[in-house]
């Protein structure tokens, strides 16, 4: 059976079947779980129709492991590439280019978080991270920006592409994290991780302050408060971990059900909890993974300053009290 009506809805046998459902049907309405969330949203977002941009993510799964094929052999020969060249003056379009992404990310941040917030409120942590996410993946607003936030994914290597044409140090924490990303979000979006819309709001928030931060140094003015996006990426790494893990633990202790109503669930333990175990621990590595490459960054630049950890610690050791 894939699409089953009755008095009580529309029901089906798999969440990448959705499109088979009509469109306007207030079940797929994201606004209806969020009323006065149309005032603060424009007329095409609130009739926006993604399943268009889902149905070919979904027809080209692999196009992101391409991209990610090229991104890594530009990263190997980039920066050779460049070694006779003259770095490319590039702080105008840098400075334009982290303006647009912090706009972006904030508007991102104001579509998607009211819709996290209002669920774990009005449901719950349960039912926020175990129902079948089918209204932020199909109309309305938060279908809109987190297909954006999916794409957007391949427009942020351009980051890269100006740390190696203005012959900048290239960190493994920079490319590692751009490239995981991309092939993480992909496949969430893909199969439909539940989670993924929490994961899209919080990377909005920490994105919409990382980028602001580098608009202010790409126009000469290098803020102070750096150590505060870092603390904010630690914390969103743990989040993500727990996050995790809970979906893990719920659909291991409840599987997910053959047929569920397509609707946003109160109960969703009844029909099981939606939690995809392949890219749960796809995420798993990834946060842990980010959490140490953060960690590490932080130590290294605000607390031993670049100084070698030993070193440091033999250097701020206080020498012993004599009795």
């Amino acid at each position: 059976m894939i699409i089953k009506n009755n008095n009580n809805g529309y029901f089906i046998d798999n969440v990448n079947k959705i499109w088979e459902v009509p469109v306007n049907s207030d079940h797929m309405n994201i606004l209806k779980e969020i009323p006065w969330f149309k005032y603060l949203t424009l007329p095409f977002e609130r009739n926006w129709n993604g399943i268009e941009l889902f149905l070919w993510a979904n027809n080209n799964y692999y196009f992101a492991h391409i991209v990610c094929i090229i991104y890594a052999l530009f990263i190997y020969f980039g920066p050779k590439i460049m070694e006779k060249q003259k770095p490319f003056k590039l702080e105008k379009p840098l400075k334009y280019w982290n303006l647009f992404l912090a706009l972006f990310s904030c508007i991102g941040t104001l579509r998607l978080m009211p819709y996290v917030l209002t669920n774990l409120i009005k449901y719950g942590f349960v039912s926020s991270i175990c129902s079948p996410p089918i209204a932020p993946l199909t109309k309305g607003p938060a279908g809109l920006w987190l297909s954006l936030f999916i794409y957007s994914k391949y427009i942020e290597l351009i980051d890269t592409f100006f740390i190696i044409a203005r012959k900048k140090s290239l960190s493994f924490l920079h490319w590692f994290h751009h490239l995981t990303v991309l092939l993480y979000t992909w496949d969430a979006y893909v199969c439909c991780q539940t989670i993924g819309v929490f994961f899209c709001a919080i990377n909005y928030f920490v994105h919409s302050i990382m980028y602001f931060y580098y608009y202010l140094s790409s126009c000469g003015k290098r803020p102070k408060w750096g150590m505060i996006i870092t603390i904010l990426q630690i914390v969103q790494m743990i989040i993500g971990t727990i996050l995790t893990t809970s979906g893990m633990y719920y659909s291991y202790k409840h599987p997910f059900s053959n047929v569920f109503p397509v609707e946003y669930l109160s109960q969703p333990l009844k029909v099981g909890c939606h939690f995809i175990k392949t890219n749960g621990v796809f995420a798993c590595l990834m946060y842990v993974s980010y959490f140490a490459l953060f960690f590490d960054f932080f130590i290294k630049r605000y607390i031993t300053k670049g100084i070698p950890l030993v070193e440091w610690v033999t250097a701020n050791k206080k020498p012993a009290k004599r009795e």
